[in-house]
């Protein structure tokens, strides 16, 4: 994975889906190691890089970082990339030559997004609905997005509920949205 200085050097924001908790960085199996996270993080910190925790617990990423908080609903992240998601394709934001390129079966993926399937489209308000996080945030997190690049994370936490497995397959598919 990208060093912190390696993340300053390109993006301007870093969005963790179900935060960073230092208690969960460089696990090492058994014997010492040196633990740099917290350093890490201050690092990014200090180049200025934007940091945004979507989790239900505010302390889920260090606390010096001043991370900016979405307190969401336990299990929503997935509601929360499809509402960015929505915002990208409606507003003709999402890299289609990327996806046209190096990816199979966003056009799959797009009637579901857009309510076509099922007669719900995955908008800002429908996640706002499901997540408690304001339709203008995640509007806000999309546009945010699409203008400069930006590194998503994501917590292996979130795959450990029912359905698990889609916040991952949803994280891959908002980044290659975004052409990464």
């Amino acid at each position: 994975s990208p060093s912190p200085v390696e993340i300053a050097e390109v993006c301007e924001t870093v969005i963790l889906f179900g935060g960073a908790a230092l208690k969960n960085a460089q696990v090492n199996a058994g014997a010492l190691g040196a633990h740099s996270a917290a350093q890490q993080w201050q690092a990014l910190r200090d180049a200025g890089v934007r940091v945004i925790n979507v989790s239900p617990i505010e302390d889920d990423v260090p606390q010096n970082l001043d991370a900016e908080w979405l307190a969401c609903r336990p299990g929503s992240d997935t509601a929360i990339m499809l509402g960015m998601a929505y915002t990208l394709v409606r507003d003709g934001l999402h890299d289609e030559s990327f996806l046209a390129r190096y990816t199979e079966g966003f056009e799959r993926f797009l009637p579901y997004l857009m309510g076509e399937d099922d007669g719900v489209a995955k908008t800002r308000a429908w996640a706002s609905q499901l997540s408690g996080v304001s339709a203008d945030k995640i509007e806000e997190l999309a546009r945010s997005a699409a203008r400069h690049p930006i590194f998503l994370g994501i917590s292996w936490s979130l795959q450990r509920q029912r359905h698990g497995e889609q916040s991952w397959w949803m994280v891959t598919t908002l980044g290659a949205m975004l052409g990464f």
